[in-house]
C-alpha cells in the first residue's frame, strides 16, 4: 500500500549515500522516471549496494544534491538527463 501522500502515478524514494552518514532525503517522483536510462542505472547501483530484497523503502545510493539536479534537468528536458 503506497503512502497516502504519494499521488497516483508516483513513487517515493529515499536518496542518500552511506558516505553521508546515513542521512537520507525523501523524494516523490513520477513512475515515468522508471523508463529513464540514468534512473535505471541508479536502481542498478541500489541493487548492487543493498540487494534486490532489501526491506523497507526504495533507497538510491546517491547524494541528494546530485539527485535534485538530475530531477531538475529532467524538468527542463535537458538531453544530459535523457
Amino acid at each position: 500500500q503506497p503512502p497516502r501522500d504519494v499521488p497516483k502515478g508516483c513513487l517515493a524514494v529515499y536518496v542518500g549515500s552511506s558516505a553521508s552518514g546515513g542521512d537520507r532525503q525523501r523524494f516523490v517522483v513520477s513512475t515515468q522516471l522508471l523508463s529513464n536510462r540514468l534512473f535505471r542505472a541508479l536502481l542498478d547501483r541500489a541493487a548492487e549496494e543493498y540487494g534486490f530484497e532489501s526491506p523497507g523503502a526504495l533507497t538510491i545510493p546517491c547524494e541528494a544534491v546530485l539527485f535534485e539536479h538530475f530531477i531538475w534537468l529532467l524538468g527542463r528536458n535537458d538531453p544530459a538527463a535523457a
